[in-house]
């Protein structure tokens, strides 16, 4: 038997656990104990472990149990351990026409806020792409695994920060485009993804996709974007006091 146990709380480490423990089971052909080593992280989100579980292929989570039992420090796992591809999913990523872009530019974890993305960067992005819907996945979609995996199943890709739900998308297999920060590396080794790290960056990396630069190429040049709309009325609410007084001064 191999014990293991999340060395953080959050949903990206116990989905990554989570995956790591069903490959390894498979791999070593003995079974994989999760601990509830954390009352407050895996107590309260065993149903959510639970799910995770259900929705991988049946093959990969037989031999991979939760317990109640509490592990060692020493036998504690983070993310950044995890060096292999995510178990995939039951629901694959296709390429379709639904036009969805499914994005997460914050999370309710603020220790690292270098890693977040400006609402700007996706306010923008839609205005590039009018006919494309975009969907934001919230933390809520963390307890409805079936929701946030049907989601990225049908999206054109994903945009986003380094999160449990990136983590997903790997194993979802939607193309994932991640916000550049110091650790990004560590924390999706091996993975497939596309790092940007601003707005324009983003936009120049996704209008060399061939589905998506037709469009951009479309818009480019017709219309302001909201950067530049917002931007503009900025400039405007602090020239109109210097205007009127200026007015005011030239009168007789």
């Amino acid at each position: 038997m191999i014990k293991l146990a999340p060395y953080w709380d959050g949903f990206g480490d116990l989905w990554a656990i989570t995956s790591y423990s069903c490959l390894l089971s498979q791999r070593v052909e003995h079974p994989v104990h999760l601990s509830k080593w954390s009352v407050k992280s895996m107590w309260d989100r065993e149903t959510e472990i639970r799910d995770i579980l259900g929705n991988l292929d049946d093959g990969y989570a037989e031999n991979v149990m939760v317990t109640a039992e509490r592990f060692s420090t020493n036998s504690r796992f983070s993310v950044a351990y995890h060096h292999e591809p995510y178990v995939p999913t039951k629901v694959k990523w296709a390429r379709n026409d639904s036009r969805i872009i499914s994005y997460q530019i914050d999370t309710s974890t603020q220790h690292r806020p270098d890693r977040f993305c400006d609402p700007w960067l996706i306010e923008d992005l839609s205005d590039q792409l009018p006919d494309y819907e975009f969907i934001e996945l919230r933390k809520e979609h963390q307890s409805n695994m079936s929701e946030l995996i049907e989601i990225l199943s049908q999206s054109e890709l994903f945009v986003g920060i380094d999160s449990g739900m990136s983590h997903v998308a790997h194993s979802v297999g939607v193309p994932v485009f991640l916000k550049y920060y110091a650790e990004l590396g560590l924390c999706h080794p091996n993975k497939e993804y596309v790092a940007f790290r601003d707005g324009d960056d983003l936009k120049r990396k996704l209008s060399e996709l061939p589905s998506l630069s037709r469009a951009m190429r479309a818009k480019a040049g017709k219309r302001l974007t909201t950067w530049q709309r917002s931007s503009m009325a900025r400039l405007f609410r602090r020239m109109r006091p210097r205007f009127t007084r200026s007015v005011r001064l030239s009168k007789p």
